[in-house]
Formats: C-alpha cells, sequence, structure tokens
C-alpha cells in the first residue's frame, strides 16, 4: 500500500487547545484523558474555526467539476476529550450548511495519543526526552517506557488499511482527529519519509488542518523525479 494509490481524500486535524496544553502537562494515558484535560475557551474557538475552514474546502471541491469528488464525509476521532469536542465542533459547521453528501462522526480508538510512559503526568519539556530518543534510536525503540514510533504508525496504517477494503462503492473523504505525535508519525507515511523523523517535518499545531492526499502527491513527483 502507497499513500499515492490510496481511493479516498483525508485530511488530518490535531484537536485544538486543551487544557493540558495550557498546563504544560504530558497526557497520554486514555484512562485519564476520556473524561478530562478537554477543550480550553480558546480551544473551543478554534475547533469551531477549524470546522469552518474545513466546511469550505469541502464546499469548494463539491461545487468544482471534479467528477471524483466524495459522496461521504467521515469525521475519525481519538477517544480522548480534546478530539472528541474538536470533532464534534467539525462536524457542527459541516452539518450547519446545505452540503449534498452523508456526515458521519466515529470514534476510533486506533487514532489515540501516544503513550509517553515515564514522562506521563510530567511537564511537556519532557516530550523532547522522548523526541531525541526517536532519532537516537530509531522507530522501534521504547525508551522510558514510551510506545514506539513504528507501533503509533502501524495502528494508523491499520486503520487506513480497513478504511479503503471497507468502503469501496463510494468515494469517501476522511478526516482524522488525533494528537500531536499521532498526526507527525502518520504524516512520515504520507510524506515517503522515515517514522523515526517525524520531528523534521513542520510540527502540527493545535486545530491545524493538513491534506494527507495532496502531501502524498507531492511526495509521489518527488520520488519519480529522483528515478
Amino acid at each position: 500500500m502507497k499513500p499515492w494509490f490510496l481511493k479516498h481524500d483525508y485530511y488530518l486535524v490535531r484537536h485544538a487547545e486543551s487544557t493540558a496544553n495550557i498546563q504544560h502537562l504530558i497526557v497520554s494515558d486514555l484512562k485519564l484523558g476520556r473524561e478530562s484535560y478537554g477543550l480550553t475557551e480558546t480551544g473551543n474557538r478554534q475547533a469551531a474555526q477549524c470546522g469552518q475552514q474545513l466546511s469550505n474546502i469541502i464546499n469548494k471541491k463539491l461545487n468544482s467539476d471534479d467528477k471524483k469528488s466524495s459522496e461521504i464525509v467521515t469525521i475519525l476521532f481519538s477517544p480522548f476529550l480534546r478530539t472528541k469536542q474538536t470533532a464534534q465542533h467539525i462536524y457542527n459547521a459541516l452539518t450547519a450548511k446545505d452540503i449534498t453528501v452523508q456526515i458521519h462522526l466515529q470514534e476510533e480508538e486506533l487514532l489515540r495519543e501516544r503513550w509517553f510512559g515515564d514522562v506521563e503526568q510530567t511537564n511537556s519539556k519532557n516530550y523532547n526526552k522522548i523526541w531525541e530518543s526517536d532519532i537516537a534510536f530509531g522507530k522501534h525503540h521504547s525508551m522510558y517506557n514510551c510506545e514506539s514510533v513504528q507501533s503509533v504508525l502501524e495502528r494508523v496504517l491499520t486503520l487506513i488499511e480497513t478504511l479503503e477494503k471497507k468502503h469501496v462503492e463510494k468515494k469517501t473523504t476522511f478526516v482524522l482527529v488525533s494528537h500531536g505525535d499521532t498526526c507527525q508519525i502518520a504524516q512520515t507515511w504520507f510524506s515517503d519519509i522515515e517514522p523515526h523523523k517525524h520531528r523534521f517535518l513542520t510540527p502540527i499545531q493545535n486545530a491545524e488542518i493538513r491534506d494527507l492526499t495532496k502531501i502524498a502527491a507531492t511526495a509521489f513527483i518527488s520520488s519519480k523525479s529522483k528515478l
């Protein structure tokens, strides 16, 4: 499976600003994050604006003459409260407009946050310990008892492969609402770079949208130019 041969369109969205962000706290434990550390007031505004942006993007595609435009939009979100709330804002924005496609909202545990092990519930500056280890020891390392980069990538690819096989009749736009590291690592596959180099990519910001289909097309052109 190569990213430039996918049938469907994919967008990546990192959750909007959460209370964990402003407390500079690492929260990767689903048992804690499922009910706590939701969006701040600023985060709710960011998520609403993100929804409007996505709505405009999708409307523009639908109003074009592209016969390959999607008939369904499915928003998949990590089960953490901060991603769930972000996804709900996106859903509200999409359903508020007269869009002629089906809109679905669905929780997806494979999009959960990367587990940060020993630095869980510590200051967010400790992310650097994990990221430095990613570069130093590669995609399979689990220093500080963290989840390896490869593990994160494999679960995201499992999801994408499942979506590609399950949705065969109608073209679908999938909006994947997730977390910083999960987003960064997922994008490496679409960018055709090694997953442990995820911090070489521009860090995705709160409520930022990334067009993974466009990123994959750029990577395909780049790969051809190297031949």
